[in-house]
Formats: structure tokens, C-alpha cells, sequence
């Protein structure tokens, strides 16, 4: 794989192909330093693209389950992330790919030994074991799933204590 220096990205060569990413034919490295213009505007629409359809997607699962179990039991919060939370935005609330150049989950070094005690991973498995984290909430965003998830469920639970009071106090 290869590293793209302003986004911190690692891509292999079938993956930059998709995205238009010029390669060097002998080396395999991408040509230059700076990300362009088309292949930042591609990134982000891609970006788009995933929120828009999964929103809509988890959204849709809610509304079933919840017609399935004849009434509402579930509901989706939408993350409150903004551009400027997104994956190598100044303030993300995404783990990067976990390198020396950036922070690392709390849990790199355990995940890091167990992946490498893994004698049945190939070097591309290896590599998503150990950059497992990459793309998911760091701290940040997921203090802010959990302020969301408080925020929707906070109207709710003075209704859900009263209902539930005698199974909270079970022995």
C-alpha cells in the first residue's frame, strides 16, 4: 500500500485506480505530494454519498423494527458530525490510520499483539487488523454519539422510569 501524505491514507493500487490516483508504473507510489483538487472533490463526494445512504439506511431499519414489533421501541439518532469532524478534518472525531505520525486508539497495543499472534492472517488481513480502528469515533465523536443518544433519550425517561419501576428494583 502506498501513503498519501495529506490525507494520511494508506491505498492500494486497485483502491487508488478508483479514485483516479496516478501512480508511479515501476514504484507503485502515488505521483506527487499534494492531494488534487478532483481527487479531494471525488473523497468527499464519496464521503457523502456513504452518510446520505447510510443515514437513510439505519433510519429504515429503525422503522421496521419498530412496525415489526407493533410499536416504537427504537429510534435513530443522527450524529451530530459536521464537516469539520470528518476523516482528516481539522477537528475529527474519526480515529486516522494509526501510524507514528498520529494518535492511536487506547486499545492499539493490545489489538497490535493480537493481530501479530494471528499465525493465519495474510499481510492484507494483518493490515485491517491493525488499522481496525481507522474511520470509527475516537473520543471525541464518541462523546458526541453519546451526548446525541442522551439528548434523544433524556424526554423519555421520566415516562420509561415510571413504567419500569417495579422491574428496576427486582431483588
Amino acid at each position: 500500500s502506498v501513503l498519501m501524505a495529506n490525507a494520511g491514507i494508506f491505498v492500494a493500487p486497485a483502491v487508488a485506480a478508483t479514485f483516479g490516483i496516478p501512480l508511479d508504473p515501476v514504484t507503485g507510489a502515488i505521483l506527487g505530494f499534494e492531494m488534487s483538487q478532483a481527487l479531494e472533490d471525488k473523497l468527499v463526494s464519496h464521503s457523502v454519498a456513504f452518510v446520505a445512504t447510510a443515514t437513510a439506511a439505519l433510519g429504515t431499519a429503525v422503522n421496521r423494527a419498530n412496525a415489526t414489533a407493533g410499536g416504537y421501541w427504537s429510534t435513530f439518532v443522527q450524529p451530530p458530525f459536521q464537516d469539520i469532524n470528518a476523516y482528516a478534518a481539522p477537528v475529527t472525531w474519526l480515529w486516522l490510520v494509526p501510524t507514528d505520525l498520529f494518535p492511536k486508539d487506547e486499545v492499539y497495543a493490545a489489538r497490535m499483539q493480537t493481530c501479530s499472534t494471528v499465525k493465519w492472517l495474510d499481510p492484507l488481513k494483518l493490515s485491517l487488523c491493525v488499522e481496525a480502528s481507522m474511520g470509527h469515533p475516537n473520543l471525541l465523536g464518541a462523546s458526541a454519539y453519546a451526548d446525541a443518544i442522551t439528548g434523544q433519550l433524556t424526554p423519555d425517561l421520566q415516562t420509561w422510569r415510571q413504567r419500569h419501576a417495579a422491574v428496576q428494583h427486582a431483588p
